[in-house]
């Protein structure tokens, strides 16, 4: 069936590498329909989108590492000997809270001066955090706090850009 291989084919999608211009802005490309940037696509019409799925996956490991460190922030800290661990359970609710706020405020900042997209400010968070988490398996005492610190605060910045991103990309109504 030609419409199915036609919205099967994933790498026609220009959106996450430099979508293409046109007078209403960036197009999405789904086989034989286009969709303006800003538009809304249906849950099942972004399923066929490969930087849907890019994003899915990308989010789903960055988070999940993230939220590990989250909820064994008092554990880790124990086992590199720290004696107030509540101390990193408080930054770490810190730290996301500040990443939440300052994420958005950066990233308009970035797009507007800079020309750095809310994509790209996500995709640093999400490999900031595996560099985080590589410091983490030092196991180091020294490095617990600054580690801590960040992961909160790259949490936070990747659940306020994740959700901008999406609605940039496939529509805030669905």
């Amino acid at each position: 069936d030609e419409k199915y291989n036609s919205r099967r084919n994933l790498s026609s999608s220009p959106v996450l590498y430099g979508a293409s211009s046109t007078a209403g802005g960036s197009v999405l490309y789904a086989g034989e329909r286009e969709c303006h940037y800003g538009n809304s696509v249906s849950l099942g019409d972004a399923l066929h989108y490969l930087n849907y799925w890019l994003i899915f996956v990308c989010y789903l490991v960055a988070g999940g590492c993230g939220l590990a460190v989250v909820y064994n922030v008092n554990a880790i800290a124990d086992s590199v000997g720290a004696t107030v661990s509540y101390f990193y359970v408080t930054l770490i609710s810190l730290g996301n809270g500040g990443g939440k706020l300052l994420s958005g405020v950066l990233s308009d900042t970035l797009q507007e001066k800079y020309g750095i997209s809310k994509l790209e400010l996500l995709s640093l968070a999400i490999c900031m955090v595996s560099i985080t988490q590589g410091m983490l398996a030092f196991g180091s005492k020294a490095l617990l706090l600054p580690c801590v610190l960040s992961v909160g605060f790259l949490n936070g910045c990747s659940i306020s850009l994740v959700t901008v991103v999406i609605a940039d990309l496939f529509g805030p109504t669905h």
